[in-house]
């Protein structure tokens, strides 16, 4: 949940959270979690239904309502 967290501190003052799309260097900058873990954490949350994830030449992410909503119990993330 730690990469949700992540997302949400990203959006969370958005007047339109769950539209904002988010690249994952944004994520990887935010995080201090090497690569390979957030993807990992990516693909769970996506499986969730706690973030969307839209897969072309880039990977674009959306968090969900219920994504916002886990995300605001969460303890903050602090970055690397």
């Amino acid at each position: 949940m730690q990469t949700l967290r992540v997302i949400y501190e990203m959006v969370q003052h958005d007047l339109k959270p769950s539209v904002k799309n988010i690249l994952p260097n944004e994520i990887i900058s935010r995080s201090p979690l090497p690569w390979d873990k957030i993807m990992q954490h990516l693909d769970e949350l996506h499986d969730e239904s706690f973030i969307n994830m839209k897969r072309s030449l880039v990977v674009v992410i959306n968090i969900t309502q219920k994504g916002i909503e886990q995300a605001s119990i969460l303890q903050p993330v602090k970055a690397h």
